[in-house]
């Protein structure tokens, strides 16, 4: 998606953007990249929620602070999750989904139902 953003940004800015990845750590380590980067505006962070919102929630490690350090500048895309089985699974809906996990836990060691 960022690749796709970059080249209609060129387009629109009439100079290159260039697609720096930096995955790993949730994000973490692609926003603290920004946040160490100059404020020229060249820097920007095409990202989901997670290194501006989540990760700060979910274990306070950040070496930046997302309220204070990124500025959210836009919103690009709405990403959608979705549920899915097997197509040859018993359940064809999530309330079927659901009424057939209960009474088949998953194991904590294995991940395999039990």
């Amino acid at each position: 998606m960022a690749r796709l953003v970059a080249e209609n940004m060129a387009k629109t800015l009439g100079q290159p953007v260039i697609v720096d990845n930096r995955p790993g750590a949730g994000g973490a380590i692609a926003g603290s990249a920004v946040v160490k980067s100059a404020p020229d505006g060249y820097t920007i962070c095409f990202c989901h929620s997670a290194p501006v919102l989540l990760m700060a929630l979910q274990d306070g490690k950040l070496t930046y602070d997302p309220a204070k350090d990124l500025t959210p500048v836009s919103r690009i895309y709405n990403l959608d999750f979705m549920i899915a089985v097997r197509a040859d699974h018993p359940a064809s809906t999530l309330a079927q989904l659901i009424a057939y996990v209960k009474p088949h836990p998953v194991s904590t060691d294995t991940g395999i139902p039990a």
